[in-house]
């Protein structure tokens, strides 16, 4: 499977609500029925960001072409991120058939379950603390080396 990712700059940069609607334009063109789909996830969305989730657990769109994550990023990576990195797509991502999922966590699943639930079939939502298996645990400790000492010490 063609995974296409992007990192939309996000809290201080611009508010959580913003960054939204940076993914929405990313994902469907205005006047479009995904697009009008989206606007009306706007309110679980933006907490989702607001909580920072969605910096280490992707936001997933599947359909008809590549799988496409999009991440945020939050304090001082979203300020100095270059802005001209947020490409659109060469094609609409959500053309055809398509479904969104917002990573949320433990604590928010119900909730924002429900309020996606009651917006489109389209939209769902997925624990955060087992996206990808061990992958997320290995995003927030990539910059943290570790160095096994009893190794070092053999001949």
């Amino acid at each position: 499977m063609t995974v296409l990712a992007r990192r939309i700059a996000s809290i201080p940069r611009r508010t959580s609500v913003e960054t939204w609607h940076v993914i929405s334009e990313l994902l469907a063109p205005a006047g479009t029925p995904a697009r009008t789909t989206l606007d009306a996830a706007t309110g679980p969305a933006a907490m989702l960001i607001a909580e920072e989730v969605t910096g280490a657990a992707p936001i997933i769109l599947s359909g008809g072409g590549p799988q496409l994550r999009i991440y945020t990023l939050h304090g001082e990576a979203a300020m100095e991120a270059d802005l001209d990195q947020e490409l659109g797509f060469p094609f609409v991502p959500t053309a055809g058939d398509w479904a969104l999922s917002l990573p949320a966590s433990p604590e928010d699943l119900e909730a924002v379950g429900a309020a996606l639930a009651a917006i489109s079939p389209r939209l769902s939502v997925r624990d955060s603390t087992d996206d990808d298996g061990v992958a997320v645990a290995s995003r927030r400790s990539a910059s943290i080396p570790t160095i096994n000492t009893v190794e070092l010490e053999q001949p």
